[in-house]
């Protein structure tokens, strides 16, 4: 990405007070521009080749916005009461549903904001890539992703492009990792005696990527582009010892590795076509 030659001047006026220093500063960034602003474009299809002054402000412009991030997650996680109570899900629901009922000038949005018991900003960089999840109600979440695409693309003129991650499954080495409630009932101990409740908690299950495994099947001639297993007489011009190897590498992929899925009725179907196919 191309940096703005008032953004590094930025960068440095936050840790660098001298305003003289500054302004030559920015007349060097200036004269740099013009006089190697030719040959950039010149070999521009080296890109990966940069100068070693190029790489440093781009090192530094990164490091002074995840910084900034940072301040924030650090601030707002002081601020969070640690003596409130999570609520149970089920009366907010049911709370919900009355509010709806009678009519109230209360919003859902308002229920949702209001009991919260935290607020959380984490954030994450691989390479070029910024991975920023919140936590919290949807009023919240929503204001705080518009403060911070405001933030970057107009103070630090940061080129942003958000791509919103589902949050109910990820794909996460070979599995899809999806998100369940469990619901658990439970009695609690009050001054005026017992009481039952539900607890209802988040669990994360494994399961399998059915449509890269059947890709995986084609590859390995399996399969045709149709589906359908491969005859056998496709395997006639192979060697004994290719057919065993690569039905012990499907078989141990399918065995071993995805075996702790929890959609197991997939996988055995998935099993059917290697032993079909040969």
């Amino acid at each position: 990405q191309n940096l703005h030659l008032e953004t590094p001047v930025r960068l440095f006026r936050r840790r660098i007070r001298d305003v003289p220093f500054l302004h030559l500063l920015r007349l060097v960034f200036h004269a740099y521009k013009t006089l190697y602003g030719k040959f950039f474009q010149f070999r521009s299809r080296k890109q990966k080749e940069r100068r070693s002054i190029d790489m440093l402000l781009q090192n530094l412009y990164t490091y002074e916005v995840d910084s900034i991030l940072l301040i924030l997650w650090t601030r707002m996680h002081k601020l969070q009461p640690s003596y409130f109570v999570s609520p149970d899900q089920n009366n907010m629901i049911r709370k919900k549903r009355r509010i709806f009922k009678y009519k109230s000038q209360l919003a859902a949005i308002s229920v949702n904001h209001c009991l919260i018991r935290s607020f959380g900003i984490h954030f994450g960089r691989y390479k070029n890539k910024s991975l920023i999840v919140f936590h919290g109600a949807q009023y919240f979440v929503k204001k705080w992703i518009h403060y911070i695409l405001i933030f970057l693309r107009f103070h630090f003129h940061y080129p942003t492009e958000l791509i919103q991650l589902h949050t109910s499954c990820v794909f996460f080495l070979g599995y899809i990792l999806t998100i369940q409630s469990v619901s658990k009932d439970v009695q609690v101990e009050t001054m005026m005696g017992y009481c039952n409740s539900i607890s209802i908690e988040e669990k994360i299950y494994p399961k399998i990527p059915i449509s890269l495994l059947v890709k995986l099947l084609e590859k390995e001639k399996f399969r045709d582009s149709t589906g359908h297993p491969v005859s056998k007489l496709a395997w006639a011009v192979l060697a004994d010892d290719d057919i065993l190897n690569r039905f012990v590498k499907i078989w141990n992929t399918f065995s071993l590795y995805h075996s702790a899925s929890i959609n197991q009725n997939g996988l055995r179907r998935l099993r059917y076509i290697p032993r079909l196919s040969c």
